[in-house]
């Protein structure tokens, strides 16, 4: 494959996780407090093992331009009273994977800016501190991001490690909407008598 394909072959290749990822998280009502409660929730349960995997691997070497979003997330989750869970570890990664990790990553601050109206707009309201998460801007614009994640795989085996890293993301935010998923369902039942 050539450098031109990389966002297409990612896009290809997990765009049902991704269709599956935003049919699951859907079922947060961000424009609640306890549902936005629960989407910061399966953010601090994913997020960090993977930004952790790009900071270990010298992702920002790779890519001087992207920035880590632990700090507005961590903002967020202190404002919302929700504490952080301990950050699970995840395997070493070549640089092909950890773009692949970095493209869900930065389409989700893509969207995460979309998703900030529906929070703004509902009872968080303007919290800037609350918000700080969705409204991250990064140094690295998608398009800027996407010239550089063609550049940097500039074969099939690296498109194909990149796929990888991608899956791996996507199967760790399933993973947290799920456990989420669960957590509600508990909750919601109340206590047994």
């Amino acid at each position: 494959m050539i450098a031109a394909c990389a966002h297409p072959a990612l896009r290809a290749a997990t765009d049902a996780a991704h269709v599956e990822l935003d049919t699951s998280m859907s079922a947060f009502d961000l424009a609640t407090r306890e549902g936005y409660r629960r989407f910061l929730g399966v953010q601090a349960a994913a997020l960090p093992p993977l930004e952790a995997a790009l900071t270990v691997g010298g992702f920002a070497a790779i890519c001087p331009d992207w920035t880590p979003r632990m700090a507005p997330l961590a903002q967020a989750l202190d404002r919302m009273a929700i504490p952080m869970p301990p950050t699970r570890t995840t395997t070493p990664m070549g640089a092909a994977m950890l773009w692949g990790v970095a493209y869900v990553l930065e389409g989700s601050r893509l969207g995460g800016r979309m998703l900030a109206q529906t929070v703004r707009g509902g009872e968080v309201g303007e919290d800037a501190d609350a918000t700080a998460f969705l409204t991250d801007r990064p140094q690295l614009s998608w398009p800027a991001f996407k010239t550089a994640l063609g550049a940097a795989l500039t074969d099939g085996a690296e498109i194909d490690a990149a796929i990888d890293g991608a899956r791996l993301a996507f199967d760790q935010y399933l993973d947290a909407v799920r456990l989420e998923t669960a957590a509600g369902s508990v909750a919601a039942a109340g206590p047994h008598r």
